[in-house]
């Protein structure tokens, strides 16, 4: 398989990059470049007959794509393997069942500045977000009204209120032909180190009721909707499990130096379900379906709290042999 082509930055500017931050245009544009390396780099697995299977998915309704979530680095790489879906399945279905974008709950305080460092790589990245087709909702989460970064009541001033962004996401899905890509989990605690193990924690619950409230909504004009399972192993290996940084080997790609694949998503084929098919399965059901349709095509270690719902006796991580493997989805020209 033929290595992708990186940007190569100019190492004065590498060795500077810190000291960029005084030039935000130019540190955002090195950061963009090095983002887009590590993305080249990624490797995307999907399964054989998977165009076909998302264009007959999209024939009866919209996507609900769910990913785990270790680091920040993984949202960029599970946007681009939604990006290659919209591109597969356009080719052959009519305009009035393709897919128009997607739509994804951003943390408000990540636009609003408040998460210091995290803010300023939102920012960085946002624009590559929205080149892959990536519309974001701001969404004043649980975790923001818990460190301090706004209550609920600023949250209804600015529009960010849950209900808000709900309203928005119900627009973009039933009027624009939107999809949806969200991560349940809503944290990066899974990327963590758990001190008894000496390991990344790996998949942590779901947000009680977000994967049920998203799939009934989405099935609510068609009847239908398709979970789309995706699997990221490996953001860790981009940001680190102690402190959230750049690691070695990610400033070692990102700059263009060498072409090492830090991240590999698995998507897995569509499910339709119907409303009444997600009813009989409740939230709590649908929870622990999802999660162990995403943990089983995980590394062992990464699977978390759904590692105990994956059918020891499955094929799971191993079958995944049998994908084929496109490095470079269409979409980024890095």
């Amino acid at each position: 398989m033929e290595r992708p082509r990186l940007t190569r930055i100019p190492l004065g500017d590498v060795l500077r990059y810190k000291k960029h931050k005084d030039t935000k245009e130019r540190h955002a544009e090195i950061t963009r470049i090095g983002i887009e390396n590590i993305l080249a780099t990624t490797i995307f697995e999907f399964p054989p007959d998977f165009p076909q299977r998302a264009q007959e998915a999209a024939l009866k309704g919209p996507f609900v794509a769910a990913q785990n979530h270790q680091r920040n680095s993984d949202i960029l790489a599970g946007a681009k393997a939604v990006n290659y879906t919209t591109e597969e399945v356009n080719k052959n279905v009519p305009e009035d069942k393709q897919i128009k974008g997607w739509v994804e709950y951003y943390a408000a305080s990540l636009e609003q500045g408040t998460q210091g460092e995290m803010s300023d790589e939102y920012q960085e990245a946002k624009p590559i977000l929205e080149k892959l087709g990536i519309e974001i909702v701001q969404t004043t989460t649980g975790s923001d009204i818990r460190k301090g970064r706004g209550t609920i009541e600023e949250a209804k001033e600015k529009g960010t209120d849950p209900k808000t962004a709900f309203r928005r996401v119900t627009t973009a899905v039933n009027d624009e032909q939107k999809s949806i890509i969200f991560a349940p989990e809503a944290t990066v605690e899974g990327g963590s180190i758990n001190p008894e193990t000496g390991q990344i924690y790996g998949m942590r619950p779901f947000v009680e009721g977000s994967m049920y409230i998203n799939l009934m909504m989405a099935a609510r004009k068609t009847g239908f909707a398709s979970f789309l399972p995706i699997s990221v192993s490996g953001g860790v290996n981009v940001l680190r499990s102690r402190d959230n940084k750049y690691s070695i080997r990610a400033q070692i790609v990102g700059s263009g130096l060498r072409s090492l694949a830090l991240m590999t998503v698995r998507v897995g084929n569509p499910i339709t379900l119907s409303r009444e098919q997600i009813k009989q399965m409740g939230p709590e059901g649908i929870d622990i379906f999802c999660g162990t349709e995403i943990a089983k095509r995980l590394k062992p270690h990464e699977r978390g709290f759904y590692g105990k719902f994956v059918d020891k006796n499955s094929r799971g991580f191993t079958s995944l042999r049998r994908f084929w493997i496109r490095r470079d989805p269409p979409g980024l020209n890095t």
